[in-house]
């Protein structure tokens, strides 16, 4: 949250060379090696990592034995454990040292099935080269503002849902207005005639009651059912909606299977 308020998420490193920057930074601000937070965890489904900024979680450096789950509560990735990356529990006290990174485009990642796009205006990459930058969503995406969400009607657990979203290029979906919410609903509804229980891209499997976007957008709007979320059995951290008469959230264990709403933003809809 500290990092979404300096408009950053906890920091995804996806090389060393990346990892190695970030301990220059960190050495040159302390003269040590601080255990540090970095943005990974796997909350929501044991051994299914994730980076909570919604960046693809392709790069390990644990040490030896990492991570293990000692105890059964180590879901949060820690960095300069002996030099790398580590476990902890997320209630862990390392609170005066984190690493934060600005939002940033992230790397292309394949489609999970070839999508038509609509062409837009063209534009250059880094490289110089001219590349057309889409002005609809692919094929099968509905387009709402600046955002393309899709529903995928295979139940999946939270995490393997999220994970087969980034395959298909974007994220679970994060809602920010009641409008947005009612048009995820008239898709789901146009392409099931009902109103199923559906993951969407919220947890708070890291601490109890504090609600993240896995998108690693700011969390400021909630549509609960009357009562929730409730985290009944103690164990109910992950958002799913279309819940009771009023179809709205509810937060639900996140080893359950449910099919799930993706959404990316026009801007990643590069060809």
């Amino acid at each position: 949250m500290n990092c979404q308020a300096r408009g950053g998420n906890l920091a995804s490193v996806r090389s060393f060379d990346e990892y190695h920057f970030i301990q220059g930074i960190i050495l040159k601000q302390t003269q040590m090696y601080p255990p540090t937070w970095i943005g990974g965890s796997d909350a929501e489904q044991e051994g299914t990592w994730l980076w909570s900024d919604g960046s693809r979680f392709t790069y390990l450096n644990w040490c030896q034995g990492e991570p293990n789950n000692q105890r059964g509560d180590q879901h949060c990735s820690v960095m300069n454990f002996s030099g790398k990356s580590r476990t902890l529990p997320a209630e862990k006290p390392l609170t005066k040292y984190s690493v934060q990174k600005e939002p940033s485009i992230q790397e292309a990642v394949p489609e999970a099935q070839p999508d038509v796009m609509a062409v837009g205006a063209s534009m250059e990459d880094d490289d110089g080269h001219t590349v057309q930058r889409s002005s609809t969503c692919p094929s099968g995406w509905l387009q709402h503002y600046n955002h393309c969400f899709l529903f995928v009607g295979i139940p999946m657990r939270w995490a393997d849902a999220e994970m087969n979203c980034q395959a298909r290029g974007g994220r679970l979906a994060s809602v920010h207005s009641f409008d947005e919410y009612y048009t995820i609903q008239g898709m789901i509804l146009r392409q099931t005639g009902m109103y199923p229980s559906t993951w969407l891209g919220g947890s708070d499997a890291q601490q109890e009651r504090t609600w993240l976007w896995i998108d690693g957008s700011y969390y400021n709007y909630g549509y609960w059912c009357p009562g929730e979320p409730n985290n009944q059995y103690g164990n109910q951290h992950c958002l799913v909606m279309n819940f009771g008469d009023q179809k709205r959230w509810d937060d639900l264990q996140c080893y359950y299977q449910r099919p799930f709403v993706c959404s990316k933003t026009l801007e990643s809809c590069l060809g």
